[in-house]
């Protein structure tokens, strides 16, 4: 019973991700016989396909999508420097 309840859970929420996003769906049968002209679609319309199991999603086939370059990372904006790092320093290297 439990497993069946999952099951519906799983297929209402499928329907309401496709419904939302108006993501097609295919088979991984599907997918695997026609996955030129799936990417040939991809291409063309920019969107994204939905492969299922039967009664449950695994898999999204989509474009590339590339980061912006002029986005700082998350992680590197919190680095904060105190100094000039160009700024000439007092010691110098040994001379050779």
């Amino acid at each position: 019973m439990i497993s069946r309840a999952n099951d519906l859970h799983l297929l209402i929420n499928l329907t309401i991700i496709a419904t939302e996003v108006e993501m097609q769906t295919a088979t991984i049968y599907e997918t695997k016989t026609k996955l030129s002209s799936l990417i040939k679609l991809i291409e063309q319309s920019n969107e994204r396909i939905l492969i299922t199991k039967p009664g449950h999603p695994v898999a999204e086939l989509g474009p590339v999508s590339r980061k912006s370059r002029l986005l700082v990372d998350p992680f590197l904006a919190g680095i904060h420097i105190n100094y000039d790092p160009v700024e000439p320093t007092e010691d110098e290297w040994p001379p050779e």
